[in-house]
């Protein structure tokens, strides 16, 4: 059985290259992976598969195989983030 981690906000922000405020859009879109309650409290984090698996399926969605760039663009801003061209 495979070892699953909980990231918290700040990892996932450094893993996307999203905003916090796009992150959280994008999943009451339901475009980006629910967030879970952890232990209870009001501490959230993600799975770390399943925002590794969005950004896998973001790759193919932009056409993309390869660690490159290419096909990418910046968002600008604060926010940033790179979304397909």
């Amino acid at each position: 059985m495979e070892q699953q981690r909980f990231i918290r906000l700040p990892e996932v922000r450094i893993l996307t290259g999203l905003s916090r405020s796009t992150i959280y859009n994008l999943a009451g879109s339901g475009e980006f992976p629910d967030r879970v309650s952890i232990g209870g409290g009001r501490a959230i984090g993600w799975l770390e598969s399943e925002i590794q698996g969005w950004i896998v399926n973001l790759r193919h969605y932009c056409g993309l195989i390869t660690n490159s760039h290419e096909g990418w663009t910046h968002g600008g801003g604060s926010g940033g983030g790179y979304r397909c061209r």
